[in-house]
């Protein structure tokens, strides 16, 4: 299993190639803040796929596409 950081740099990489990431003060931030941090235990394992997911309040954190 790759580690949160592996995971948070092939996201970061991936959604740069796709032209969503287009400013290095963004793609700085990305590879500093941690997602897991911000969802649920039961959806830490998920936190670096590029989907909403679920977190207090019957509420969504977005996409990181968004």
């Amino acid at each position: 299993m790759k580690s949160s950081e592996e995971e948070r740099k092939r996201l970061v990489e991936t959604l740069e190639k796709r032209g969503y990431i287009r400013s290095k003060e963004v793609k700085e931030a990305m590879l500093k803040v941690k997602r897991e941090d911000f969802v649920p235990e039961e959806y830490k394992k998920d936190a670096y796929l590029d989907t909403p997911l679920p977190i207090p309040g019957n509420v969504t954190i977005s996409a990181p596409h968004s």
